[in-house]
């Protein structure tokens, strides 16, 4: 299977951070179990009252079966949004059904005092299901258990009967705009979610394109103010002593260019270097991405500006020689680990490979990639090949 390339997975909804909507729905899950606890501390006494008229295995199994899952949502509030989360609300939902059918069920000859227990908070489980089903499914179920509600709402005493139709509307208007908030909110989760991978890509060229721009400037005002000189003092036959001085400096300002001018190693955040990264892969292949990650606390990395243009220049070195080298068609993929204290940086494919062991290292691009490595402080390179198994490139810098 060839390898392609990926687009950039932006900080922190990428990867290794949980999204907007994952503490979105962890909160909102807290929310709805603190609301179970609410409801049962209220209505404990209730309870206790009603429950002589029922067999004495039911009211237990009823409670369990309405309250239990609000522990499981509970838990599940604490992990990323997954399989677990889904099947917590689920039991929520299918827990008050089954209890509230059990109920009427199991109803005594008599009539029960007060309103079933049952009643009183059929929106909890709705929110429940809001917090992992589309809008549709979710306000399906709330007008079904606010039906369910009122034919145990008809089981009460004549004197407290309302119209049916009635209190099933009211029913469903109390809990709706609960329910709706819910929705909202987690839609607006996920459109973040969504939109967050371009705002950071649109911030990236941005950055890059700044980046390149400077750099021509540098570079401009390099010829002119001293090349050009030198070259203006070699036909004007001026003294050697003046020649040999502007030629020494034009080669410090060129050396300035690669290195960065004074003042140039200003650390940047990992934003900006997953952008010089992403610049210089484009430079040897436009339509190459890299694949970033980022971990908790790469808010507060800084990698300083040398370090940054040698990575990039190595990357850039690096899929170049797997265009040249690694076979027809061959695309690498790479990735870039931003953490706190550093980045890893891995450009792999399944080209052809090559025999580390043999294979030369004085070879220009190997060794232009050492070079710049050795240069960093923290810095290592790690090169994985075998003959017919591809090969992989791993950057790593470690701030010290």
């Amino acid at each position: 299977m060839r390898a392609t390339s990926t687009r950039a997975v932006p900080p922190p909804a990428e990867t290794d951070r949980h999204s907007d909507t994952d503490r979105v729905i962890g909160l909102a899950a807290r929310f709805i179990a603190s609301g179970y606890v609410f409801y049962l501390f209220v209505i404990s006494d209730l309870i206790r009252m009603q429950a002589p008229y029922y067999p004495d295995w039911w009211t237990p199994l009823a409670m369990g079966l309405a309250f239990l899952p609000a522990v499981a949502l509970f838990l599940a509030s604490f992990r990323r949004a997954g399989p677990f989360i889904v099947r917590s609300s689920l039991a929520c939902s299918v827990g008050y059904v089954l209890a509230a059918v059990g109920t009427l069920l199991l109803w005594p000859e008599g009539q029960i005092p007060n309103t079933p227990w049952l009643c009183m908070f059929p929106g909890l489980s709705a929110m429940a299901v809001a917090l992992v089903f589309p809008a549709r499914y979710a306000l399906t179920y709330l007008a079904a258990v606010s039906v369910l509600s009122e034919l145990l709402h008809l089981q009460r005493p004549d004197e407290q009967k309302a119209s049916s139709v009635l209190s099933v509307i009211d029913n469903f208007t109390f809990s709706l705009p609960f329910v709706t908030a819910l929705l909202v909110i987690i839609h607006t989760a996920r459109v973040l979610d969504a939109t967050r991978p371009q705002v950071y890509v649109a911030a990236a060229a941005t950055a890059a394109a700044r980046a390149r721009e400077l750099e021509h400037e540098r570079f401009t005002d390099l010829i002119h103010d001293w090349v050009m000189a030198g070259l203006g003092s070699v036909s004007r036959h001026a003294a050697p002593e003046t020649v040999r001085h502007q030629a020494q400096v034009a080669l410090e300002k060129l050396d300035s260019v690669r290195d960065g001018p004074a003042g140039a190693d200003e650390p940047v955040d990992a934003m900006v270097t997953a952008a010089a990264l992403r610049t210089s892969v484009r430079d040897v292949s436009p339509t190459l991405d890299v694949d970033v990650h980022f971990s908790d606390g790469t808010d507060d990395l800084l990698i300083p500006h040398t370090t940054v243009r040698a990575l990039s220049v190595s990357v850039a070195e690096s899929v170049r020689n797997c265009f040249k080298h690694a076979g027809r068609d061959v695309v690498p993929v790479v990735t870039a680990d931003f953490r706190a204290d550093g980045v890893t940086i891995t450009i792999a494919d399944d080209g052809v490979g090559f025999d580390v062991e043999k294979h030369r290292p004085d070879r220009f691009g190997l060794r232009r990639m050492r070079d710049q490595v050795n240069r960093l402080d923290g810095a290592s390179l790690r090169i994985r090949s075998q003959p017919g198994d591809g090969t992989t490139v791993t950057l790593t810098w470690t701030a010290s």
